[in-house]
């Protein structure tokens, strides 16, 4: 595995594009709640918020504007992974991130 860190120093290579995620209906009355837990957390190894838009009328959807990741966890776990102290590396850099979830003041559990 000889790339294993991104330019951002965690694993997954990063890019200065970004995502948008559009939330359905049925999801907004938790929307201000997960752009609170969002907006607080900076982890190398999390995709981080840009953005967010609120609804501003009748059908409108709130939106999350999020940090692009450029690979997924089944590319990085994929041929790359072939010894055993590679796929250590990996689990460490997931683990890591979740830990960090957990130590927040209010937890958040990974969905």
């Amino acid at each position: 595995m000889p790339n294993k860190k991104g330019a951002s120093g965690s694993l997954a290579p990063r890019s200065l594009s970004f995502a948008l995620a559009s939330i359905r209906g049925s999801q907004c009355p938790d929307f201000q709640k997960e752009i609170d837990s969002l907006q607080k957390l900076r982890h190398p190894n999390i995709v981080r918020l840009v953005a967010f838009k609120m609804p501003s009328g009748v059908g409108d959807r709130p939106a999350l504007v999020m940090e692009r990741c450029t690979a997924d966890i089944t590319e990085l776990m994929g041929p790359r992974v072939k010894r055993e102290d590679d796929l250590a590396y990996l689990m460490k850099q997931i683990l890591a991130g979740v830990k960090y979830m957990h130590e927040q003041d209010e937890p958040i559990i990974h969905r």
